[in-house]
């Protein structure tokens, strides 16, 4: 008597995510300071930092746009897991950032969120 081979177990297909897919899973809940000092003379100045949700592991692109829209800094995050995200802005990466109203804009594909402060 032959016994019948088990059945073979189903594959999972595997799924590549896409720039629309990253959108869709986006990011929420960008903070910082409400205040950045572009020069810090202390010893022991603290950096900004910026912290957001990530829903899942992906390639976070943040945007450091000046008043009228000048684009000055951009700073590329690769996310390896979901969960919340530390970002925090080295000395040169503040001077680079010009006086005045500054927005950051953080964004997933061709999602984003958006936070405002001021360049000191």
């Amino acid at each position: 008597m032959t016994v019948p081979a088990a059945p073979s177990s189903p594959t999972t297909p595997s799924l590549t995510p896409t720039p629309q897919a990253l959108a869709v899973l986006g990011i929420s809940g960008l903070r910082g300071p409400r205040l950045v000092r572009r020069a810090c003379l202390k010893k022991r100045c603290k950096p900004p930092v910026f912290t957001f949700t990530a829903e899942a592991p992906e390639t976070v692109v943040l945007r450091f746009n000046g008043a009228r829209g000048r684009r000055e800094r951009s700073v590329i995050v690769v996310v390896t897991a979901a969960g919340k995200q530390r970002v925090k802005l080295t000395r040169k990466q503040r001077r680079r950032l010009r006086h005045g109203r500054t927005r950051l804009v953080a964004a997933v594909g061709t999602s984003g969120v958006t936070f405002r402060f001021r360049v000191k």
